[in-house]
């Protein structure tokens, strides 16, 4: 289980590096009822989810995620990453963060649940905004 399971998290990193060069194959790491959850997000199914991708990707320019450590528990992988990218709008981003990826019977990630810290590294470079988080 974990070897193929190790696989597919190495092809979904890499998607999530290059969005637009591997998204024709999502399909094959994700599982069609997926669901992702992160602080702007909270989408079902493979259609809605690669909108959401296919839309990120193309509001930030250069993303990068850069993975440091993984922890497995039977179909469960818990990944730790720092990620870069610049924005037209907020200049540079850089912050780290965790996910919870679930994967199904055959291997395909079923829910990706992110934990980062919006308030801290998004919302408090908003004009106006930031006032409530100071």
């Amino acid at each position: 289980m974990i070897k193929q399971a190790e696989q597919v998290l190495e092809r979904y990193i890499r998607l999530f590096n290059q969005i637009e060069s591997e998204i024709s194959s999502v399909e094959d790491i994700v599982s069609e009822k997926v669901e992702f959850l992160d602080p702007f997000h909270h989408t079902f199914g493979i259609v809605a989810y690669k909108d959401m991708l296919l839309k990120t990707a193309r509001a930030l320019e250069n993303p990068r995620f850069d993975v440091s450590h993984t922890a497995w528990d039977q179909q469960l992988c818990f990944i730790r990453w720092d990620f870069s990218a610049k924005n037209r709008f907020l200049g540079k981003l850089q912050f780290s963060g965790m996910s919870e990826l679930h994967f199904d019977e055959n291997y395909k990630i079923l829910r990706h649940i992110d934990h980062w810290d919006s308030a801290r590294y998004f919302y408090r470079r908003l004009p106006v905004i930031r006032w409530f988080f100071s």
